[in-house]
């Protein structure tokens, strides 16, 4: 199976981008599509960290306003694991590093990092990808602050939570975006795993 892009064009550059292509796709029936068009959102590539406490049943996660949330949701301030965006010549450890530190206070190493997984967050029109990693550290000592860079416009709170109570906020909806769910559901996988 291949594909033609026979035309790419900038439709819009700002904080994001947005291309929209001209192309054709192979069919599974051995044929080839007429030419169709697509947009894409051209969001660049993130990367999240869940840090866990298997000692005190705890986890940290921040709270956040996230504008894709307005219209969705009851509350546009999601309950997340870190996050940040891959800038160019970073590699994702690099920014977990960065970011733990900004938005949690957190300092780490990368190889105390525990990759989870990798996945495409909206490949439907998105160009997004997710790096997932999660840490084990003692975070009995952890209090809830707000951090976050104020030229960035971030207003960030810690939440430190109960691993079980945390893990029942996927049911009850109060932890509902995909970052979040898939590392606390790699949580739960690895704490019975090791039972």
């Amino acid at each position: 199976m291949d594909y033609n892009i026979i035309q790419d064009e900038v439709v819009f550059n700002g904080y994001f981008a947005v291309n929209k292509l001209h192309l054709k796709i192979d069919l599974y029936n051995g044929e080839q599509s007429d030419i169709f068009t697509r947009e894409v959102f051209k969001r660049g590539h993130a990367v999240a960290l869940l840090p866990f406490d298997i000692k005190n049943n705890l986890i940290l996660m921040v709270e956040q306003f996230r504008i894709g949330a307005i219209g969705h949701m009851d509350n546009p301030w999601l309950i997340e694991p870190i996050a940040g965006i891959i800038e160019k010549n970073e590699t994702s450890q690099e920014v977990v590093q960065r970011e733990a530190y900004e938005e949690a206070g957190l300092k780490i190493r990368k190889d105390d990092l525990i990759f989870i997984t990798k996945y495409l967050v909206s490949p439907g029109g998105s160009t997004e990808s997710m790096m997932l990693y999660a840490i084990e550290m003692d975070l009995s000592n952890i209090k809830p602050a707000i951090f976050g860079l104020k030229h960035e416009n971030e207003d960030i709170k810690i939440k430190i939570m109960d691993i079980g109570d945390a893990i029942n906020d996927i049911t009850n909806n109060k932890i509902n975006n995909a970052m979040a769910m898939i590392s606390l559901l790699w949580l739960a996988k690895h704490l019975k795993k090791n039972d």
